[in-house]
């Protein structure tokens, strides 16, 4: 619950029996990228999907939390992984200074 509560929680996929799909991926995930830690989460109901990478505008302006209320049907078709770039929701560090957003992507 405490997880919930701080953002670190990706509920998972169950059926409508509540049994979880065994096929099914639903992972909030820490990850450095161009030596900076950063959060993504990746989800899908079948881990044999393609990938869809989604990117907020920034910098700043996460969606992750939105995107898995109203864009969750692409998860039918998708591996969506929803990338909380340097500096932004999850990913924000005071380290990440704005002199150092500009011109890269990680």
């Amino acid at each position: 619950m405490l997880k919930r509560l701080i953002g670190g929680y990706v509920s998972p996929y169950r059926d409508k029996q509540g049994k979880l799909v065994p096929t099914s991926v639903s992972i909030l995930e820490k990850v450095k990228l161009g030596g900076v830690e950063q959060w993504i989460t990746i989800r899908g109901r079948n881990k044999e999907l393609p990938i869809l990478l989604f990117l907020h505008g920034g910098p700043g302006s996460p969606q992750t939390g939105a995107q898995q209320k109203y864009n969750r049907d692409l998860e039918d078709h998708y591996l969506v992984v929803n990338w909380d770039q340097r500096g932004s929701g999850k990913s924000f560090s005071p380290e990440v200074t704005a002199e150092t957003m500009g011109g890269t992507v990680c």
